[in-house]
């Protein structure tokens, strides 16, 4: 007898919440009650509403909760976890976004140094991300005209990213609901997580250039802006460049840049090789200490390479050229027989800007 009770209990209360979601929900104007249930709901929701994903939110709010119990598969634990759904869109007035799980601010130079198993910095977990919120930000960045640059060229840490996925058009990604693309073999947990990030970085990008009055004309990191502008401001100042200023204001944040692109190993080998915060160590004793051969250091570095090609391809005519600028500066002062004192130039400052320079840019890639 309490057993009847109590299942009459929980149905009434279904019924009475159903219906106070159905009167809000139909009162809000933006709504569009003919797209279907699944635009809103989340992944860890779809498994347990699969038989009302494809349904309309209009024919779910004409639904009794009789109607909606007599859906095979669908019972009173499942029909609860609609009606959280229908409160989170009630409760965002029909936004795609719940306020909720809004990112930060667009902040310039915001660098994100976690990204394993969900939400990196300002990102959203695509877990909780909804196919409508999916398909907002793949049409923004899709109606920029800067949907053909590669993943790479946005996510913060390139690390964190599969190598498959590098050089993949943001387009790619922008035009597939977040359901099509789980279900594509060999996208899994990581895969999808990576996909996320770099069409929320592109789309914050884009807020951050609205913010600041600005259009884009190309997707780069915050970074390597500021790389290009100092190289301009330098340029305009017309003072003669030592290593030591190049190195402070162009080889670190490199380095610092470098430290979320690769794997640290591999930065880790850089380092010591060009002699940064220690003395330069060659190829062969790095080896030795690794117990790896010379020829898979070489692989380290061509993979540094790699990702400066990818990531900043305008890097190298600014890299070449204060290089130019130092070397001619060298020879003049040599020409003119001037003493190189040690405040003038540090040799081993040098010689670690040197030994970078054949890293980041190998003479046989001219």
């Amino acid at each position: 007898m309490r057993k009847v009770s109590a299942i009459t209990t929980r149905r009434t209360s279904l019924q009475r919440d159903f219906a106070a979601q159905v009167k809000q929900l139909q009162q809000i104007s933006q709504l569009d009650l003919n797209l279907p249930l699944g635009n809103w709901v989340l992944w860890p929701e779809r498994n347990m509403l699969r038989p009302l994903l494809q349904r309309s939110l209009n024919d779910i709010l004409h639904s009794s909760v009789e109607e909606l119990l007599a859906i095979p598969s669908l019972g009173p634990k499942k029909l609860t976890i609609l009606m959280g759904v229908l409160r989170r869109i009630a409760s965002d007035q029909g936004q795609v976004l719940p306020r909720s799980l809004a990112p930060r601010k667009a902040a310039s130079g915001a660098r994100s140094r976690s990204g394993r198993g969900g939400a990196a910095g300002g990102f959203v977990d695509w877990q909780k991300v909804s196919d409508m919120q999916w398909q907002a930000w793949g049409e923004r960045v899709m109606a920029s005209g800067l949907a053909d640059e590669p993943v790479v060229h946005v996510v913060p840490q390139l690390n964190q990213i599969p190598t498959v996925i590098w050089t993949t058009p943001l387009a790619e990604y922008c035009q597939v609901s977040l359901t099509e693309l789980s279900q594509l073999r060999t996208h899994g947990h990581k895969r999808i997580s990576s996909i996320s990030v770099a069409i929320q970085a592109a789309e914050q990008m884009l807020t951050l250039a609205q913010q600041n009055g600005k259009k884009l004309t190309r997707f780069r990191l915050p970074e390597f802006l500021k790389l290009e502008e100092w190289a301009e401001r330098e340029e305009r100042r017309g003072k003669k460049p030592t290593h030591e200023w190049i190195t402070m204001h162009l080889l670190e944040p490199l380095l610092d840049q470098l430290a979320l692109d690769v794997p640290p190993l591999t930065h880790s080998i850089l380092c010591e090789r060009i002699g940064w915060k220690c003395a330069a160590t060659p190829v062969v004793q790095i080896a030795t200490r690794l117990g790896m051969t010379r020829a898979r250091v070489y692989q380290h570095f061509e993979m540094i390479a790699k990702v400066l090609k990818l990531r900043w391809p305008e890097g190298k005519a600014i890299w070449r050229h204060w290089q130019e600028r130092l070397g001619e500066d060298e020879h003049e002062s040599g020409k003119n027989g001037k003493a190189k004192t040690k405040a003038a130039i540090n040799s081993s400052v040098k010689e670690c800007y040197d030994l970078a320079s054949v890293i980041f840019y190998p003479p046989d890639e001219d």
